[in-house]
């Protein structure tokens, strides 16, 4: 019975997952023009309406988020960039290892770095892609 409720649970959280990943990747492609441009612009309250027509969130919702990335400007961007970053060094990693890439490997590593700058963590993985060689 336990074996089965772990399955049920990861099949749905891999569907859940697969479902909202191209929500997700919406909502971070809105918050960026909000976080860069609405505020350049201040444009705060329109990006409320951005938010309820493009996303289908609520009013309340979405003001919370503009409110939120009004006071902390460049964190959508530096999300972002952080994001593509990390995927960006996976796939390095992957596509040098092949058949050796061991996610789990990987995120051990990246995590054993800490909160780092883009060049150090590319130099983290640099040093994990070497260690999981030998």
């Amino acid at each position: 019975m336990v074996a089965v409720t772990v399955s049920l649970v990861a099949f749905f959280g891999f569907l859940i997952a697969r479902v909202t990943a191209p929500q997700m990747s919406t909502l971070f492609t809105d918050l960026t023009v909000e976080d860069s441009g609405a505020i350049v612009k201040e444009l705060e309250r329109q990006g409320i309406d951005f938010f309820v027509h493009r996303n289908g969130n609520s009013e309340e919702e979405s003001a919370r988020e503009v409110d939120r990335y009004c006071s902390w400007p460049g964190q959508a961007c530096g999300y972002k960039v952080g994001h593509s970053t990390m995927v960006a060094e996976r796939e390095r990693a992957r596509g040098a290892l092949g058949v050796r890439f061991d996610l789990r490997g990987f995120d051990q590593a990246v995590v054993d770095g800490g909160n780092v700058p883009l060049d150090v963590l590319a130099k983290n993985v640099g040093r994990y892609i070497a260690r999981a060689r030998r």
